[in-house]
């Protein structure tokens, strides 16, 4: 049973630069930058929230919302 999933969820071909590729190598570096390339850690620009005011609710209201 395992040896059929495996080739039931493999990759055995990849449609790369107009055409199939059936190396595995290929396959294998291009599926890795690709996961690579889409969770890559980026710079992100940090908003400081300094001097701004938010509107807050009550105790009294707090506890309605938690029994809600």
């Amino acid at each position: 049973m395992t040896k059929w999933r495996r080739s039931l969820n493999g990759l055995n071909d990849l449609w790369l630069n107009d055409q199939w590729c059936e190396d595995p190598t290929i396959i294998k570096e291009s599926v890795k930058e690709f996961f690579k390339d889409r969770f890559r850690i980026e710079q992100w620009v940090h908003l400081r929230l300094d001097n701004v005011s938010f509107n807050t609710i009550s105790c009294e209201d707090t506890v309605t919302v938690i029994k809600v």
